[in-house]
């Protein structure tokens, strides 16, 4: 009885380290503080999704008008037409699986 009681908490222990030990992000979707410091910033390494982009300027968190801005989704960047007042903005969007303006090679 005490062997099997063992063997179960063991059992039971390996099963759940596996989940604690992860270092994976499981979300596509990205939340952060930039500062705002040249008019070409990159995002992520990711290809964004165009129509979750949202750009709010700190402290106030005022929504930027799309005309301030241009947004190459396939390449992740953020680029300024009209570089804003503030020194900090928080974006949030969500990411695909890969990178659109990456190449990817094969082997024949």
């Amino acid at each position: 009885m005490r062997i099997l009681r063992e063997s179960s908490v063991f059992l039971i222990c390996l099963l759940a380290v596996p989940g604690l030990l992860t270092a994976q992000q499981w979300s596509n979707e990205r939340s952060y503080a930039i500062a705002i410091t040249h008019d070409t910033l990159l995002l992520d390494t990711l290809s964004i999704l165009p129509k979750t982009f949202r750009l709010h300027l700190l402290p106030d968190s005022a929504e930027v008008d799309t005309s301030a801005y241009t947004l190459d989704w396939s390449g992740s960047r953020l680029i300024w037409l009209q570089k804003p007042e503030a020194d900090s903005a928080l974006v949030s969007y969500r990411v695909m699986g890969w990178n659109f303006s990456r190449t990817y090679f094969s082997k024949p």
